[in-house]
């Protein structure tokens, strides 16, 4: 059974845990994450919850990350290889994409959310703002835009130059 399928007051008891356990680890925010936030974080799994049975499974990640898997993937490399940002794959990863946010209703725990978003970095402050626009707009998607390639080729080459490629897995 899917978990927007499941009877009211287990929905309210899940939002209720992940309530109990974000006021645990995490007092002075409104999100939970075991994934550190930071400028040159790229990609985190996070838990929100919003009202009495709205719990979200968040997989929030940038779009250079994703430009790089899938020229990764493209070039060969498997989940698991450390990514080399070589001039080939910069190349590849350097194309016009879209933001993304997509709603996934048949997961078993909450509502899966996959966000890919346009910012160098998934600081604190990033992720306040997004997450706290998704509650004020309804928790409704939150309109996209079409990142240049460009950008996302100048944000890689500083990774590669800063050696902060470490942050570009492969999965």
């Amino acid at each position: 059974m899917n978990w927007i399928e499941k009877p009211y007051a287990e929905r309210k008891q899940d939002v209720e845990r992940a309530l109990d356990r974000l006021e645990q680890e995490s007092p002075d925010r409104f999100w939970l994450s075991s994934d550190q936030d930071g400028e040159n974080t790229q990609e985190m799994n996070i838990i929100l919850t919003a009202g009495d049975t709205s719990l979200y499974v968040i997989s929030l990640m940038t779009v250079q990350l994703k430009a790089v898997r899938e020229a990764a993937y493209a070039l060969g490399q498997i989940p698991g290889d450390q990514v080399a940002l070589t001039d080939a794959l910069l190349n590849k990863a350097a194309v016009s994409t879209q933001e993304r946010f997509h709603v996934d209703l048949e997961s078993d725990y909450g509502v899966r959310l996959d966000i890919v978003v346009d910012t160098p970095g998934l600081t604190h402050d990033f992720v306040d703002k997004l997450l706290g626009d998704f509650i004020d707009n309804g928790e409704k998607p939150l309109q996209t835009q079409i990142v240049e390639g460009k950008t996302i080729r100048a944000r890689l080459i500083r990774a590669r130059n800063e050696k902060i490629h470490s942050y570009y897995t492969l999965r």
